[in-house]
């Protein structure tokens, strides 16, 4: 009796099941790569969260320009502290009096400034502290010590201020315009008339003519308005 072998042939779900499964595996290769730890989703009104491959980052990166001048408080120790403005105002620096109502413009600057600066718009309504060395254009005060005690005793109208490292802000919110890049700019965000709220920055801070600069890293960044943004690290 002759015996004939049975031939099955493929079926082409399995075929397509594998194919299915090497797009995915090729698909999260190209977006882990492209994104490394962070990816963010965006659109036009759309919500934005965070989606983690791997450990969770702890911070944020982030850049930003933008308009106008909130209130908030600089609180911390930083390596350098550059004020630049004039106002009828004296500074208190040890056991000395800087009068800086003599010049429109004075430069101010402190080394290993520790202290509080707090800031509504254009205007210092606060600082104090101590720093290892306070110069008023140019010129050390009270250059004997180590350690100096400083203080404004009035307001002080400012053209520019620069913290080129360790600036830090607990929380920041206000209705401004410009540009946000996260994630190693590979997300960018043009602000126009929208609420922009920021949580625990780190980085450096300029402000000049108006402008916000930031560069650093943050726990948090919402913007409210025409877009719908919402990251958290």
């Amino acid at each position: 009796m002759e015996r004939y072998e049975t031939y099955h042939k493929p079926k082409k779900h399995h075929f397509r099941f594998i194919i299915f499964i090497l797009f995915l595996g090729i698909l999260g290769f190209v977006l882990y790569t492209s994104f490394g730890n962070n990816l963010f989703l965006t659109g036009t009104g759309s919500t934005i969260q965070s989606f983690y491959t791997g450990e969770p980052a702890k911070t944020i990166q982030a850049t930003a320009e933008l308009s106008g001048i909130p209130v908030f408080d600089l609180n911390g120790n930083y390596p350098s502290v550059a004020i630049e403005g004039g106002s009828n105002s004296f500074m208190n620096v040890g056991n000395q009096k800087a009068d800086l109502s003599k010049s429109k413009n004075n430069y101010l600057t402190f080394t290993n400034f520790n202290g509080k600066i707090s800031i509504s718009g254009s205007r210092i309504t606060s600082m104090k502290g101590t720093a290892s060395a306070v110069f008023v254009n140019g010129v050390s005060i009270d250059p004997s010590k180590n350690s100096l005690k400083f203080s404004l005793d009035s307001e002080f109208n400012y053209n520019s201020l620069e913290i080129k490292e360790g600036a830090s802000i607990s929380k920041l919110s206000y209705l401004t315009s410009g540009l946000i890049s996260v994630n190693n700019k590979k997300n960018i965000f043009n602000v126009n008339n929208e609420v922009v709220s920021i949580g625990e920055y780190s980085g450096s801070l300029s402000i000049s003519k108006n402008e916000l600069l930031l560069d650093g890293a943050l726990n948090s960044l919402r913007i409210s308005g025409d877009s719908n943004v919402d990251i958290k690290a």
